[in-house]
């Protein structure tokens, strides 16, 4: 019964935690090619790995938030949950857009999106 009741919860908090993460703005894309969690970010060298997915970063690379404003690499943080997408669609391409995420969103996409 104890079992039961620990998955109960687990699913609980991650329904709820989906929940919070909310909507993402309608000025934001449908899809993203890739997203996840930033690991390291590397501004001098213009590397950003994601996921453990090492990336290159264009220099004119824009990071939009849900405030509508935009910016550079710097706005990226450590632990932030991002969709991207990059030049080209193969796994080599260097990434040119990063859109950052509400805490939980990828989440709760997980059964809806293949990230």
């Amino acid at each position: 019964m104890r079992i039961f009741q620990v998955l109960f919860f687990v699913k609980l908090a991650l329904f709820v935690t989906g929940a919070l993460a909310g909507p993402l703005p309608s000025f934001y894309p449908d899809d993203f090619q890739y997203a996840g969690s930033v690991d390291r970010i590397d501004i001098r060298n213009r590397i950003i790995v994601v996921s453990d997915r090492l990336r290159h970063v264009v220099d004119y690379v824009q990071v939009h938030d849900k405030s509508g404003d935009t910016s550079g690499i710097r706005r990226l943080r450590k632990g932030m949950e991002i969709g991207y997408n990059t030049q080209s669609t193969d796994a080599g391409g260097a990434v040119v857009e990063i859109w950052v995420l509400p805490k939980g969103y990828l989440a709760s996409q997980r059964d809806k999106r293949r990230y």
